[in-house]
Order: structure tokens, then sequence, then C-alpha cells
């Protein structure tokens, strides 16, 4: 949504790209959790920011919550969690426990597995993921090393030694399908629930827009001609619960939309 985003004890800030309006996107209570943020991630699959809570003074967890803020839920409990990634090419988050060790889960937190047990009683400050290479890598600030290990953490070796590294960043020559996805988290429907007017914002790359109605019947149509917003009054489609659904190529991401 054009925002960087950082964590920080009770709750995540954020501000504009030029470094302007900077505002608290969550404020949490240091006394119920989650306390801290310490890693953060966002899933352009879901369009959701992944989040570790930090058990060293708090409850611990790992977290994720929508990008308008709501939804805020707790997908694993009790991890003293720090880097975290997210591979959206295989549908996983990586993440490190100072109690567990590095792991692997599925974006509703629900079948996580240790893929590296050795690193129990050690802060990974950065984790990345090479999802095209099928790569993991993450940093050993007390041995001055990083490493590198296959996406299910066999194959472990000294990638780089003699370096004190902490947080660590990727980037991939193809990055077609990240921007390609990234472009399509971008197209987003509101207010919602809206009133008088619906904006539709990050049409850039955008085909087409189809509204459906709750009866699955299609009740209109856009064309956004290269335009990055358009504009639509409620009157054309009344009240109630619709679908918004935006084309690019073959790619489609769908909004609910609710007019009152």
């Amino acid at each position: 949504d054009g925002k960087l985003y950082w964590g920080r004890e009770g709750g995540i800030g954020r501000c504009n790209p030029d470094g302007t309006g900077a505002e608290l996107f969550q404020l949490w209570e240091l006394t119920s959790p989650p306390e801290m943020a310490i890693g953060l991630a966002y899933n352009p699959d879901d369009n959701k920011l992944y989040i570790t809570n930090d058990k060293y003074d708090y409850s611990g967890g790992v977290y994720r919550i929508n990008m308008d803020g709501t939804g805020l839920e707790e997908i694993v409990s009790g991890t003293d969690g720090a880097a975290i990634a997210v591979d959206w090419e295989h549908d996983r988050i990586y993440y490190c426990d100072y109690l567990k060790g590095v792991c692997m889960n599925t974006y509703d937190g629900g079948n996580e597995s240790v893929i590296d047990a050795g690193y129990v009683d050690a802060v990974i400050w950065g984790l990345v993921v090479d999802m095209y290479a099928g790569k993991i890598y993450y940093t050993d600030k007390y041995d001055d090393k990083i490493l590198q290990a296959n996406l299910d953490g066999t194959g472990r070796v000294d990638y780089v030694t003699g370096v004190d590294a902490y947080a660590m960043a990727w980037y991939a020559e193809d990055m077609t399908g990240i921007v390609s996805q990234v472009e399509m988290a971008a197209m987003q429907v509101y207010p919602n629930p809206a009133h008088e007017q619906i904006l539709f914002s990050g049409l850039n790359d955008c085909d087409k827009i189809t509204i459906v109605n709750s009866m699955g019947q299609v009740v209109y149509t856009l064309d956004p001609e290269g335009q990055e917003n358009m504009n639509l009054s409620t009157e054309e489609l009344g009240r109630g619960l619709f679908y918004v659904s935006f084309v690019s190529g073959d790619q489609q991401v769908t909004r609910k939309l609710i007019i009152e």
C-alpha cells in the first residue's frame, strides 16, 4: 500500500516512502499479547503482515494481520521469535524460535516443523528465503557467519564466515513473479463498507474489474484503460454484499465489498 513498516515494543509503525507521515499502524498494550513486533514479513498471497513476538520479556507467538489493520490473529502460540520470512512460491513461512531453532510452517500456523534444532539458544536476526533457488539463509551472530540450507533444512553449510551479521535482505535477478503478485496485492477497493462512492486503486496493471453480487451475478464491469485509480457511485450497484475481482493477464484477485 505504498508504506514502510517497522516493528517496535507495543505495536507497529509505518510512514510514507519519503519518510513523512510517520504513525502507529498498531498500538498494543505491553500487558497483553502481542506486546512486541520484533520480526515482520509481508505475504502477497494473502495480503497480510506476519509478525514474531519476543518471549524474552513477553508472551511470544507468531501473528498475522490484514493490511487495513483488522483481523489480528495468533497463528503460533508461545514462540520466542526473532527473524521471519515468507515463501509465497511454496505457501510457507519460516521463523526463528530461540527455544526450538529454525521453524517452517504453513500460513495458518497449523503445521510447524523444526528444520534446524541446532540453533536453540541462538537469536537469529536475519532470515531470508530464495524461493526460486530453493535455499534459505540465516545469520549466526555468535559464530560470525551466515548459513545456507535447503528449504526443508537439509544440506546446511557455512555459507559466509568471519562476518558479524544481523539483518539480511534478498534479491533475485528474476523478480517477475514477485512484482506480479505484489501488483495484484496493491489492487484495492475502499472505503469498506462504502456509502456514496467507491474508489478502486493500484490499477496500473489491471485489465478489467468485475463486480459480482451475492447471488453470483455480474452486475458491473469496468475497464481501467491504464488509470491508476477509478471511482464509482454506489447508486450504480445499490446496497448489499459484492465481490470485486481485479483481472491482470491470467491472474485474478477478489475483494469483498459491503455497500450500506
